[in-house]
């Protein structure tokens, strides 16, 4: 239907695989549900941990491709051979993997079938809401649902996903954090015409019809940028429709710069697809303070190891990490936005004993809680009372180094702040 920006065709043969119901595994419940955009049914499951109460959750938005819910991929054909030799004849389903990794660790995650897999005869016409923009009717389903926490929806974007995850978040401020995961930077006809010539050059292929090709890309994109009238469609889809797609990708810089919620950008060093460079350009361009960059070392582009089909634990704990601190802060950092209740501690980093500047207005039984960088409430102090100086201190030699998120609690206010312990 559409081209498969960025990989996941130009690699391997693409099978999709039969789909899940409703289950219950290693302590997550996997509900199949349905939702309606741009006239497809989308099919998806969400991954909930099984247990009550309303949780944070969110969208996975997939890269590239038609994908399924799973992000079904059979690791044959191709060049899987020269690229991936340790996972030939390897069924991967790195979106599976993730959502229950973050449901085992609280997270709701809704994964859905894109619009090839949800309604293969789809009779069109194709448009850019109806290829890219499903998420955000994923988004209103989850609104709905009585186990949504609505103060806590967030969203998750691979490859071209993570392209598209701040433009989907600037459209919904309700969106509360943003996790890039091997996104590019390069706009698409670019990284379309390097993986060309790279896989070309890696795997002894043809290198002079791989330039010819990505010659054309790059011609056919050109003109489409600038409007040229009667160009063909390309994948499908009409130069009209690419153009509203290259607005976008080409504004994706811009578009992280300007969201206004905590933002984690993550870049796998042995992706063939997006390089670890394109990771590199985003810190090279962006100025926002919310933007945190995370590096991990033996992982490719599905998120897996050169030999091991299943999405590292190490990348499902860090984002876990992460949006631990992360939605906390979220969450109260729009109060302290409205009312500056901020703390002011020192020294930070510390590492015996830190000096927590309490607000004038503070009452003497406020409470203090301190949380450790995986959300997990460590301590506790009642009856806050300051001292000379109205500060109050604070024994950390028994803490491990780290962050830490800190909240007092009076009657009426909520103060925040943020400590390191070094080592």
């Amino acid at each position: 239907m559409r081209f498969a920006f960025i990989f996941a065709l130009l690699l391997i043969a693409y099978h999709p695989v039969g789909l899940i119901g409703q289950t219950a595994v290693s302590g997550i419940v996997a509900e199949s549900v349905n939702f309606f955009h741009g006239g497809c049914n989308f099919r998806g499951t969400l991954y909930w941990p099984d247990s009550e109460g309303a949780h944070p959750v969110a969208v996975l938005i997939p890269g590239s491709g038609q994908n399924d819910r799973h992000g079904t991929l059979q690791m044959v054909g191709g060049n899987v051979e020269c690229l991936y030799l340790g996972l030939l004849g390897s069924t991967i389903r790195p979106y599976r993997d993730l959502a229950r990794g973050l449901a085992e660790s609280g997270y709701g995650v809704l994964t859905y079938d894109e619009l090839g897999i949800s309604c293969p005869s789809f009779p069109g016409p194709f448009s850019f809401e109806n290829l890219w923009m499903p998420v955000e009717s994923a988004l209103e389903f989850l609104r709905t649902h009585d186990k949504t926490n609505n103060d806590r929806v967030f969203l998750i974007g691979h490859s071209e996903g993570g392209m598209l995850v701040p433009y989907v978040s600037l459209r919904n401020p309700d969106v509360s954090a943003v996790v890039s995961l091997a996104g590019p930077r390069t706009p698409l006809d670019s990284i379309l015409a390097y993986q060309l010539v790279e896989i070309a050059q890696r795997c002894n292929g043809n290198v002079a019809e791989a330039q010819s090709q990505a010659d054309q890309i790059l011609s056919y994109f050109n003109f489409v940028r600038l409007g040229l009238p009667g160009l063909p469609d390309f994948a499908g889809a009409s130069a009209q429709v690419w153009r509203k797609y290259l607005q976008v990708s080409d504004s994706v810089s811009i578009n992280f710069d300007l969201l206004n919620v905590p933002t984690l950008m993550v870049g796998m060093r042995d992706d063939l697809n997006v390089p670890l460079s394109e990771q590199e350009r985003f810190r090279n361009e962006l100025n926002s303070p919310l933007i945190d960059f995370y590096e991990i070392e033996g992982l490719n582009h599905y998120m897996t190891t050169a030999d091991v089909p299943s999405v590292s634990l190490q990348l499902i704990d860090t984002i876990v990490e992460w949006l631990s601190r992360s939605l906390i802060s979220s969450i109260l950092e729009h109060e302290l936005l409205e009312n500056e209740l901020n703390l002011h501690i020192f020294p930070n980093p510390g590492s015996e004993s830190v000096a927590i500047t309490l607000p004038e207005s503070s009452e003497p039984g406020s409470v203090l809680e301190i949380y450790d960088s995986l959300g997990r409430l460590i301590l506790t102090h009642s009856g806050i009372s300051p001292t000379e100086g109205n500060n109050f201190m604070l024994d950390i030699s028994n803490f491990r180094p780290g962050n830490y998120f800190l909240i007092l609690r009076s009657d009426i206010k909520v103060y925040t702040g943020k400590l390191m312990v070094a080592d």
